[in-house]
Parts: C-alpha cells; structure tokens; sequence
C-alpha cells in the first residue's frame, strides 16, 4: 500500500511538471500584437466610436425637382415658301400634328410639306386641331395667293390675296367657326383682294 502511495504521491507531481514543461515549450508565433482598435487607411483608431472613412466624398445637394411648365396656348404658322408648305408652332396632341401633315401631304401632292410642327405637353388641348387641315387650311392654300395663316396666343392671322371682297369675307369666317373654342381670342385678317 505504501508503494501505491508513493507512487502517487511521485508519479502525480511529475506528470504535472511534465506537462507544463511541454506547454511552456511551444513555438513561440512571429504574428503581430493583437491590437483591440480597428484599422482605418493604416492608422490605429484609438476612439471606442464607430469606424468611419476617411476618404473624402463629395455630396451634392439634391437638385430640386423641376417645376412642370404651366399650361400655355397651341402654336400653329403655315405658310407657303416656293414650292413647299412649311408648317411650324406646337400642339398638345401627337395625332393632330400628324394628321395637318398627312392631309396637306394627300391634298396637295404637287407641293413639299416641310413639317416642323412639335409635340409639346404643357399646351392647352384644342378642337380644332382635328379639323383644321381639311375644313380651312387646305381650302386656304388652294384659293388664297401667298396664303399665310397662323395661330398665336389665342390670336388667329389670315394673309394673302384673295380674288374678291366675298372670298375675303367667306374664309374670315370659315376661321371663326373652325377655330372656335375657349381660347380664342380674336380673327385678325390682313388678307388683300388682288389688285389693291
């Protein structure tokens, strides 16, 4: 029994020191320091706050967001230049502008449309852009010499020559009824009988 005790009593403390010895013997590893701040661009941030970057940045205010343009009056010049019918102004519908250069197209074939004429959203929608080709600009151009017609502010212009007084008066109120609607203002004809 004393041998089995002593041999505890030895044999314990040696497997202890044992141990450690083989603990304290490790490798010791050539890393760097741990270190408990973050790293930023290569330098230590000492504070206990986040990380934040140090690259400078560039903001912008946000732009304001533009206004959109308030409602205003159609715009609508034809006029005859040589052999080709320019038409130019702006309309609030795509359909009415393609179908003033398709009907001039179709109706008077012998002349060149130069179509100018623009889609632009912010102008008041009008009737008579429906209408306004067959029932009073193409009879214009084909009766009227040096025909001249034009829609601007709300203000109908009528140039030419016409061959008489009755012609005179007769497309002066094909223009009222045509371009009547609410935002007609005034017919200003300044069309002349040929020979005056």
């Amino acid at each position: 029994m004393m041998t089995k005790t002593l041999l505890h009593t030895l044999l314990i403390p040696g497997i202890l020191i044992g141990g450690l010895f083989f603990v304290s013997c490790e490798k010791p590893e050539l890393a760097a320091p741990e270190s408990s701040a973050p790293e930023v661009n290569g330098t230590l941030v000492s504070s206990g706050g986040p990380v934040v970057n140090e690259t400078p940045t560039t903001t912008s205010a946000p732009e304001p967001e533009a206004e959109p343009p308030e409602f205003t009056y159609p715009e609508l010049e034809v006029y005859l230049q040589g052999d080709t019918i320019i038409i130019q102004g702006a309309l609030k519908s795509r359909l009415q502008k393609k179908r003033i250069a398709d009907d001039f197209a179709r109706d008077m074939p012998d002349f060149k449309v130069d179509d100018q004429l623009v889609v632009e959203a912010h102008r008041y929608p009008v009737g008579w852009g429906n209408r306004v080709s067959v029932g009073f600009l193409i009879p214009y151009f084909t009766e009227i010499e040096e025909p001249y017609v034009a829609y601007k502010e709300g203000i109908v212009i009528l140039k030419g020559k016409c061959k008489d007084q009755r012609s005179l008066r007769l497309f002066q109120e094909l223009a009222i009824n045509i371009f009547a609607g609410p935002y007609l203002q005034d017919i200003k004809n300044e069309m002349l009988v040929s020979g005056n």
